[in-house]
């Protein structure tokens, strides 16, 4: 039952929102593979009128577009690896931006290779399939600096050289998880008209065994400048972020965001209840943790104190790709730390326990479920920065 109380506009405004949004979410299902598969349709009905009708009209067509956004993304980011490798990601990207007024480029592996992006080329040189970086653009309002939100998208992780073991490898095509979520933060930008501009990076690659992959011991120079050894090939995440986070830093942004499915670890700490978030300020991480208790999609902040950076000094290059098994989704962080400018806000989420269900619960079925989409949507609306 409904607690006794006067309901204000607002609260009834939320209310609705949340149920219409929760309805669109909860009853989505990935059926496109199924051979029996009966398409669902959604039908809203008004019966009779709320005080503050316009308000509750208004949260409902708001938690509509976010719904149906998110259930767009979710189609493409449940596709097997088999069907959706790096190029096909950025032709997705390219189409909804086209339909949605995004602007869209997109770096071949070839341009990346110009580009002098060794961390990223040293894993997606492993498979046939060349990798990409895709930027997408929202213009937003003029006079202010955009916000930069980086999401990796790893198609498909076998831990290159650094073999996987086989049991549960099938779920590593939700890799691409920060990817995909930030692609679906691009969309949102777009069809809910927010004011700040945004741009997004993907880096698209397929983490694989090939000839040409990387070998334990190798050592790369990124984009920046910066050494690399590669203690293993499984640690592939932040190699394509370092390069990418080198691109958002040319944006010249009031703050840059990561989103990875980066750390196993990150499962260890927080099991699949909460995102880990750790970052160079503290404003930026407090306002990220604020959009994360309005939207439900929590976020449990982690020390990176500088102490943490002993861990990934290199024998024999500037760093390593990981540390000594201690502390590892801090030390993911702390990697990436060093791609990014000391004056540039920045924060990393590291969703490797929120990315996807892998059973039914009762806000969804197995699959993607693109946290922290709306988190980060809900941020780029507020922030102060």
């Amino acid at each position: 039952a409904w607690p006794e109380k006067v309901w204000s506009a607002q609260e009834l405004a939320e209310l609705a929102g949340l149920a219409t949004e929760g309805l669109l979410q909860g009853a989505y299902s990935f059926d496109a593979y199924k051979s029996k598969a009966r398409p669902r349709k959604f039908i809203f009905t008004w019966c009779g009128e709320l005080a503050g009708g316009t308000s509750v009209r208004a949260a409902v067509r708001r938690a509509e577009i976010i719904g149906a956004t998110l259930n767009d993304i979710r189609a493409i980011a449940n596709l097997p690896a088999n069907d959706l490798g790096p190029q096909d990601l950025a032709r997705h990207a390219q189409k909804l931006a086209r339909a949605n007024g995004l602007q869209c480029r997109v770096w071949s592996q070839a341009a990346l290779e110009k580009e002098k992006c060794g961390a990223f080329l040293s894993v997606a040189r492993g498979s046939r399939r060349p990798g990409c970086l895709i930027r997408l653009a929202y213009p937003g309002k003029r006079g202010r600096k955009p916000l930069v939100i980086v999401g990796k998208a790893v198609m498909f992780d076998t831990g290159g050289i650094s073999l996987k073991p086989p049991k549960g490898m099938e779920w590593m095509k939700f890799d691409k998880g920060g990817g995909m979520a930030a692609l679906a933060v691009a969309l949102l930008a777009a069809r809910l008209k927010l004011s700040r501009p945004l741009i997004v990076y993907i880096p698209a690659i397929e983490n694989m065994p090939g000839g040409g992959a990387a070998r334990p011991g190798d050592i790369v120079t990124a984009r920046n400048g910066k050494t690399v050894e590669i203690l293993t090939t499984d640690a592939e995440g932040r190699m394509i972020l370092a390069d990418a986070l080198s691109f958002a830093a040319d944006e010249k942004p009031a703050a840059i965001v990561d989103i990875a499915t980066l750390t196993g670890a990150a499962i260890v700490a927080l099991g699949h209840e909460a995102t880990a978030v750790m970052g160079n300020q503290d404003r930026l991480v407090m306002e990220l943790m604020l959009a994360g208790e309005t939207t439900g999609e929590r976020l449990w902040q982690l020390p990176l104190w500088s102490e943490y950076d002993d861990l990934l000094k290199g024998k024999f290059a500037d760093w390593q790709n990981v540390g000594d098994g201690s502390a590892g989704t801090i030390t993911g962080g702390a990697f990436l730390r060093q791609f990014v400018p000391e004056e540039i806000p920045w924060a990393h989420l590291d969703i490797a326990g929120t990315a996807w269900l892998e059973a039914e619960k009762p806000f969804g079925g197995p699959g993607a479920t693109l946290v922290p989409a709306r988190l980060l949507a809900e941020w780029v609306a507020r922030t102060t920065l």
